[in-house]
């Protein structure tokens, strides 16, 4: 039976940068991935913000930068358009496959460990240490689990919503802007999105509880994409963080932890500052026992998001009642307090409670009552600890 300090299942990015952190503090780290590569399937759209990238230290280069852009662009179910420009191009496209080799090669000249095709079975643990099936009838034993496998670990499976993803070329959009489409015709209860990596190629995407490749032919047909290259099917988690990120020996993060944002289903913040947090809480915790870590790792990322989470998930559960009627009403509304400002300052990692701050709570509430009614009206002011 092998043995390892520390044990992460799943060789993701929250995994992944995980493995680097604590390897570079010099604590042994095994990392298993059940597939025969890091990086692959690339199911991840990759959109990030310069914030994300300036916290979790992702190089800027360009064989990880794929494209940046200036500009959102929704389009509600008429198709009338309403962009929102920034300053500057602070919004990132990355190459997930480069981004999570990058962190793999870190982490290994870090001194982490890395075995590949390696699938975790089941796990048992006592007050010492936790007991690890592998497939190939291998076991191991290890201090601490990191379960990092994603999706196929997160226990709510109500809050999932099935995602697609393709590579294609396109025209008539924005190089420089990335496009996000509502209506209910195509991906009810979710959006989709088109992802320029250049100005011939672009990620294409959406997401629904079912029928989602029926309602893909529908979205490209509409935007007059006839054939693609590649294409991934993928869970995508917007049903929030699971009740406990630790319980006694093994911890959660990433999607496994449902640290993603219920709006969207993006994971690459909220997974990366937990994969932060997680390796400084196992680092204090091998350094001095009496450390608790549901305090220095749970409560700290609780503290960063909870509310945020909250608030998407109540959001999420807004638009999912909302008919194309609603969505195209909440979208005449926005576009005429977006024509009033030339740029809008967003905070892009928490986006919701920032647009509610720019738009001011009173106008919030009053854009709710009008398309809403009272009762959503009434659930928003508990929320006002956030949003004021």
């Amino acid at each position: 039976m092998g043995q390892s300090e520390i044990l992460i299942a799943g060789g993701g990015f929250s995994g992944l940068l995980c493995a680097k952190e604590l390897a570079s503090k010099n604590f042994p780290v095994k990392v298993i991935e059940e597939h025969n590569e890091i990086g692959y399937p690339n199911k991840c759209s990759g959109v990030v913000s310069l914030k994300t990238i300036e916290t979790l230290n992702i190089p800027v280069s360009k064989n990880i930068v794929e494209n940046q852009f200036s500009k959102i662009i929704f389009y509600p179910p008429s198709g009338k358009r309403v962009a929102v420009s920034f300053k500057t191009k602070n919004i990132f496209v990355l190459n997930r496959y480069n981004v999570d080799n990058y962190l793999a090669e870190e982490a290994i000249k870090n001194g982490a460990e890395i075995s590949l095709l390696t699938k975790m079975i089941s796990f048992s643990q006592n007050d010492t240490c936790v007991k690890i099936k592998l497939t190939g009838d291998q076991s191991l034993t290890s201090s601490y689990l990191i379960d990092a496998r994603g999706v196929s670990s997160y226990v709510d499976k109500l809050g999932l919503y099935n995602g697609v993803q393709l590579y294609a070329f396109y025209k008539d959009f924005e190089a420089d802007a990335i496009h996000v489409f509502f209506d209910k015709s195509f991906s009810p209860g979710f959006f989709a999105w088109l992802i320029p990596l250049n100005e011939n190629l672009a990620k294409i995407g959406l997401a629904s509880k079912q029928n989602t490749f029926e309602f893909t032919k529908i979205f490209l047909k509409k935007i007059g994409v006839k054939h693609f290259l590649k294409i991934y099917f993928s869970p995508i988690v917007v049903g929030g963080v699971r009740q406990n990120l630790v319980e006694g020996r093994i911890l959660y993060v990433g999607d496994s932890a449902g640290q993603t944002k219920p709006t969207t289903g993006g994971g690459i913040y909220f997974g990366g500052i937990g994969a932060l947090l997680l390796a400084k809480a196992i680092a204090s915790k091998l350094s001095d026992p009496k450390i608790c870590l549901a305090d220095e790792y749970e409560k700290n990322w609780l503290s960063f998001f909870k509310n945020e989470v909250e608030l998407m998930k109540f959001a999420r559960k807004v638009y999912e009642s909302m008919d194309n009627d609603k969505i195209e009403r909440l979208f005449s509304i926005a576009k005429e307090v977006i024509s009033t400002k030339d740029v809008l300052e967003i905070d892009y990692d928490l986006h919701l409670s920032s647009i509610i701050k720019l738009l001011g709570v009173k106008n919030t509430l009053k854009i709710c009552k009008e398309i809403f009614g009272n009762v959503v009206t009434d659930h928003l002011k508990r929320f006002n600890n956030l949003i004021k």
